[in-house]
């Protein structure tokens, strides 16, 4: 689709040849670095980067020949043509890729390592791209028109009676005329959005990136169907301490007695009671029962377990430890023949511990129905959190506890994706604003070329709210990317901005001559990039297929922000006079 977009716009077999295999050079590159440092695979690194390298590194190519033809355009032969281009240019494509990179590289702040991946290979790449596609396709394209005398289109298209992206130039320069329409709506507009934003969800469900049809999808949906209250993602919770004193079993059950107005945790189907494992519990309660376990516990001991309570807990600590050394060496035997646990199955859930021969660990475990949702392990967290915190009040048998388990990590991951997304951002749009401000040399500028850039991140996180899309590893790379992509756009436009208004010192004018130029421009750009994205949009797993089309519309509110909020932003405040004095007639 790339090189079909390229061949439409510049009517030229051998530039989408030969931008089609800085593509391909571009890739090989990525794939070569990543190798070399010692990138992981994950399906972002293997997947998405390429695509997203591909769509984004494509514009660069856009940008640096259509600033050639328009040199060429003015007469000028391949070779000048092509260093006026390269030092008209260069500037802003320089720029646009350290305002990328800045922007990809926040990422690697996140700590999580997929995104750190994310972070450096797309950062390694977008450089590549300004060298290969940025410098190398534009010179390979010279030396074949110099030398076949050829001009980069037909004479036809530089008809100055209608100069190319004439019609965009009146649109912009219109709009920005109504500033005190467009900026107060953008206002209000960002004003939901901001609200949308905060309150995002952060979610991963499997069904997110499985094909909805697979049989592992359909199998879930059937547990939830048929087991919702009785099974669930198990919740463990891991402890450590003495268990040879009594104290500490007891914690155990009053654990047990606490889950009984719990929530959010699995239901026997017999009594609708709190059923969780504690494996320990269980060991002990089959020993007392089984009487060839019991006596060969004694045999091998010499002390004689009892219960006089009838707990089914031996009553004192000297037989727990003489239980603990004799079934994690032998296990829990039925008979002379048979083991009802082998040492191997004891030590997944009950270890003795290596820094002490009274010190142990355990392991308790229940299911928690609806993990797929987030706010269900959050509020099953802080309610299980209660329970462990009730009931060992006081022990001293167990002096260290926790909870864990998968959907728990999973909550931790989320909230890690979350606070990495707010970090990433502010760090890149703080790296953005200084070399905005170094290059440009002026705080003014800076500031108006990154205001679009946040708006659209803001915007977009809105849509997701309200659209209700939620934040997955996927989805959190997107303000990056927002950033990455929309200060290029803002940074083409200012830069060209900046450029006519040394030539004729009247905003007005220079907003019309840089919107029918590099607004032109930003237009292709655009389209290739979103168009690049979209196709993401029609893969089978939706984490994909709702990655494609959120950072399709990002790159359509980029260049909407960059065509009409910024221009009206310059109007406004850039210095300079507006428009020439309208010479009075006498």
């Amino acid at each position: 689709l790339i090189s079909i977009l390229i061949l439409f716009i510049f009517r030229s077999w051998f530039i989408t040849l030969v931008t089609t295999a800085g593509l391909g050079m571009l890739i090989i590159w990525l794939k070569g670095f990543s190798n070399l440092v010692g990138l992981k695979g994950s399906l972002t690194l293997d997947l998405i980067v390429p695509i997203a390298i591909v769509v984004l590194g494509v514009d660069y190519a856009i940008q640096a020949l259509f600033r050639y033809r328009e040199e060429t355009e003015k007469g000028k032969p391949p070779p000048m043509a092509l260093g006026s281009s390269n030092y008209m240019v260069s500037r802003a494509l320089v720029l646009a890729m350290l305002t990328t990179v800045a922007a990809f590289s926040a990422n690697a702040s996140s700590g999580i390592e997929s995104v750190i991946g994310f972070a450096v290979a797309a950062s390694f790449a977008i450089f590549a791209s300004l060298i290969i596609l940025g410098f190398f396709v534009p010179a390979v394209v010279m030396q074949y028109q110099s030398r076949k005398g050829q001009r980069i289109t037909k004479s036809a298209a530089s008809d100055r009676s209608r100069p190319r992206g004439a019609w965009m130039g009146r649109l912009i320069s219109g709009t920005s005329n109504l500033w005190f329409i467009s900026i107060p709506l953008i206002l209000i507009v960002t004003g939901f959005a901001a609200y949308g934003w905060i309150n995002v969800e952060t979610r991963m469900d499997a069904k997110d990136a499985l094909d909805p049809g697979s049989d592992f999808v359909i199998g879930l949906d059937k547990v939830d169907e048929h087991l919702a209250e009785t099974g669930g993602e198990p919740a463990i919770i891991y402890m450590e301490g003495d268990f040879t004193r009594l104290e500490a079993l007891d914690a155990m059950k009053t654990f047990v007695e606490e889950l009984d107005d719990n929530q959010h945790v699995a239901r026997s189907p017999i009594d609708n009671s709190p059923d969780p494992s504690a494996f320990l519990l269980d060991m002990l309660k089959v020993i007392l029962q089984v009487d060839y376990a019991a006596a060969q516990i004694e045999q091998a001991s010499g002390i004689e377990l009892t219960d006089a309570d009838n707990d089914l807990i031996p009553d004192t600590p000297a037989q727990l430890g003489a239980v603990y050394d004799y079934v994690i060496d032998s296990g829990v035997p039925q008979d002379k023949d048979t083991l009802i646990y082998s040492p191997k199955h004891i030590e997944e859930a009950f270890v003795r511990l290596d820094n002490g021969d009274d010190r142990y660990a355990t392991l308790m475990s229940i299911g928690i129905p609806g993990t797929r949702e987030q706010e269900i392990v959050r509020l099953a967290s802080n309610e299980l959190n209660d329970d462990i915190e009730a009931a060992m009040v006081d022990v001293e048998g167990i002096d260290f506890y926790g909870l864990t388990g998968t959907g728990f990590v999973r909550l931790v991951q989320f909230d890690a994706i979350a606070n990495s997304l707010t970090r990433s951002l502010i760090i890149a749009a703080a790296v953005v604003l200084i070399l905005l401000l170094v290059i440009f040399r002026s705080l003014r500028f800076a500031i108006m070329t990154i205001i679009p850039v946040l708006l659209v991140a803001c915007w977009l996180y809105g849509f997701m709210y309200v659209a209700g899309f939620h934040l997955n590893a996927l989805t959190a790379t997107i303000a990056a990317i927002a950033i990455g992509v929309g200060i290029d756009f803002s940074v083409h436009f200012t830069e060209r901005f900046r450029q006519e208004m040394a030539r004729r010192p009247y905003k007005r004018i220079a907003i019309s001559r840089t919107a029918r130029t590099t607004g032109f421009a930003l237009f292709y750009t655009a389209l290739t990039t979103a168009v690049g994205f979209a196709v993401i949009a029609f893969a089978p797993m939706p984490i994909f297929a709702t990655f494609g089309l959120l950072t399709a519309i990002m790159i359509v509110l980029s260049l909407l922000m960059a065509l009409f909020a910024l221009p009206s932003m310059l109007l406004l405040f850039a210095p300079g006079k507006r428009s020439p004095r309208r010479k009075k007639k006498r």
